[in-house]
């Protein structure tokens, strides 16, 4: 067994209020390429600045067991203006409307754009892939039936709810676009390199103000019902956070959208993307 060389990074916990976390560099290594200026990179992705905000993206009409989305409607100055899609910031939605909150696990590289002259990244909102294959892509191609299994666990009713895009982890787990803030490419390379996206994760979930920052979220929504898509190797730790925060009689768990919804289309293969209550018993912390 190798030994693990661990490295600190300053993270920004709160405005003007820095935090430690500690990431092993035999992971960090797997991604991205030697640079003097990767600390500073990593450190720059830990800044609140990065965080990729909550977004209202749908409102989702239940109607005699069918789901149908319609785009998110606001004022001016209350869309995320770079997102790809007609998303709002989660705390300006629609607050007589009942929220779903969908659960990812952290952005990843559409979910950012690189300001050239700043030298850093701009986050856009969160699951912007437009492809079916992609987070974002997947919500709206599959969604409503996704959403409809909810309504057959007798989580939704007939009504029109707010349907929220969230992150345990809002910041860039997968450290996508490292060579680029180092200077190295112009362009990230490459696909999502799991090992580190779930190490980085995992080290940021273990502060315990980033878990009492999502419970903090999630609680100002009130949600009717909790859909957990975390990625499979990091659900867990979100399934116990949302026992502990009181949510399990309201959640269920499909898989991330993320490829995997798109198994149940017409035609593909494999088997639909299958949503299933959320007991807590599941939890084992």
């Amino acid at each position: 067994m190798t030994s693990q060389q661990l490295m600190s990074f300053a993270i920004e916990a709160l405005p003007g209020l820095s935090d430690k976390v500690q990431f092993d560099v035999g992971e960090l290594n797997k991604i991205g390429h030697p640079s003097p200026l990767r600390q500073e990179a990593i450190e720059g992705l830990l800044r609140r600045r990065c965080r990729v905000p909550d977004a209202w993206r749908y409102v989702v009409e239940v109607r005699q067991g069918q789901v149908k989305l319609k785009p998110a409607s606001a004022g001016r100055g209350q869309r995320l203006r770079l997102s790809t899609y007609p998303d709002v910031s989660a705390r300006h939605r629609n607050r007589t409307l009942p929220v779903i909150a969908l659960l990812l696990e952290s952005p990843h590289k559409d979910e950012y754009r690189h300001h050239c002259r700043r030298k850093r990244l701009i986050p856009n909102g969160p699951a912007q892939g437009v492809g079916t294959g992609d987070a974002g892509g997947a919500i709206l191609e599959y969604g409503p039936s996704i959403l409809e299994q909810l309504v057959a666990l007798k989580e939704l009713v007939d009504d029109d709810y707010a349907l929220l895009v969230v992150n345990p982890v809002p910041y860039l787990t997968s450290l996508h676009w490292l060579d680029v803030l180092t200077g190295y490419a112009t362009q990230p390379q490459g696909g999502l390199n799991y090992d580190v996206r779930n190490h980085v994760w995992n080290q940021l979930w273990a502060l315990q103000w980033m878990q009492a920052d999502f419970l903090a979220r999630l609680a100002s929504y009130a949600p009717s019902a909790v859909l957990n898509c975390c990625t499979l190797a990091l659900r867990q730790a979100v399934t116990c956070a949302l026992c502990r925060g009181g949510y399990s009689s309201i959640s269920a768990f499909a898989t991330h959208p993320a490829v995997t919804w798109q198994t149940g289309k017409p035609g593909g293969k494999g088997q639909p993307a299958k949503v299933q209550h959320l007991p807590c018993e599941s939890c084992t912390c």
